[in-house]
């Protein structure tokens, strides 16, 4: 009798898309602007200058960079917003963070003595926005105006800066062998770019008709979401794509690493969104996210991290 009765609650979860667990939740009490995995520990800025180190099995914080404080137009001291950072695989850390007087600086963070380098200073005016490791000495960056730049980090050279479109910037990520970046911007569209040429290969069109305001590269497929409430799934063979409907902007969105499960915020009430990318069925709905979620990650096929503008990291498990 009691087998039976597990069996149906099981076939009950089942049929009402109750998959996912919250395991843990952690407060970093600033809005969550980027989550970076690497061996076992996740990096996390957030917009009041810091990035914080954590421990991904204990959820704890092992280490907390703070970036130097700024002072904008009138002469007040302010702690400088964290736009993006990603890890190279030896530990050391890139990031563009908000200059002075609305300036964007790269900087570039050693983890042997925690030392703040600075790449690109605010006066040089590049209006950067989002930043991957190429590898251990040059990174790829992407601007307001559509354009990316290869940078060396030794001698902090720009061996290029091209445009991939003519609209405003908005989210750019790249492939796991690092030679090629999606990029989306206002047009709705996503282009695909050479990184180490720069050049333009492809674009990905047809879904988003309106401003991207994410896009996530992974496996051959590329996800990206927006202000028509609409993600798009595309293959990057084939070109051809898979419209997932939602209620509401779509500020945030992830694929899993095979590419086989998209993660998109949903509605107005901050639930995201779990679906098969393959059959197009809804796998689940998180709930329970109070603020804007701006940032989802998968850690990998069965677990993701949810992060909200109120400072909060989700964990999410099945």
């Amino acid at each position: 009798m009691i087998r039976t009765f597990v069996l149906l609650l099981f076939f009950v979860s089942i049929a009402y898309g109750k998959v996912f667990k919250n395991t843990d939740i952690v407060d970093l009490k600033s809005a969550i602007t980027e989550i970076r995995l690497k061996d076992g520990k996740l990096y996390v800025s957030v917009e009041l200058g810091k990035i914080y180190v954590l421990d991904l099995e204990e959820k704890k914080v092992l280490n907390v960079i703070e970036l130097p404080e700024i002072e904008n137009y009138f002469g007040e001291k302010l702690k400088p917003k964290v736009f993006s950072i990603d890890i190279c695989r030896n530990g050391n850390i890139i990031a563009v963070v908000e200059g002075f007087d609305g300036t964007r600086e790269l900087k570039f963070i050693t983890v042997n003595d925690g030392r703040i380098h600075t790449i690109i200073p605010g006066k040089r005016r590049i209006s950067m926005t989002k930043v991957r490791f190429v590898d251990k000495n040059n990174v790829v960056v992407a601007t307001t105006g559509d354009e990316i730049l290869l940078i060396s980090l030794d001698d902090k050279k720009i061996h290029y800066r091209k445009s991939v479109g003519m609209s405003t910037f908005s989210d750019m990520e790249i492939n796991e062998d690092k030679t090629l970046v999606a990029v989306g911007d206002e047009s709705g569209d996503v282009h695909i770019a050479d990184v180490k040429t720069g050049d333009l290969v492809k674009d990905l069109t047809g879904i988003n008709v309106d401003r991207l305001f994410n896009v996530d590269f992974r496996n051959g497929r590329v996800a990206s979401g927006g202000r028509d409430r609409r993600v798009a799934v595309y293959d990057l063979e084939t070109g051809k794509g898979k419209r997932f409907d939602g209620q509401f902007l779509v500020f945030g969105l992830g694929l899993s690493p095979s590419a086989k499960y998209l993660a998109y915020l949903y509605n107005d009430k901050n639930d995201v969104a779990v679906v098969n990318v393959d059959t197009g069925s809804r796998v689940d709905m998180l709930t329970g996210h109070k603020y804007t979620v701006s940032v989802i990650l998968f850690l990998d096929e069965n677990s993701l991290i949810v992060g909200c503008d109120d400072g909060k990291l989700f964990f999410w498990r099945r």
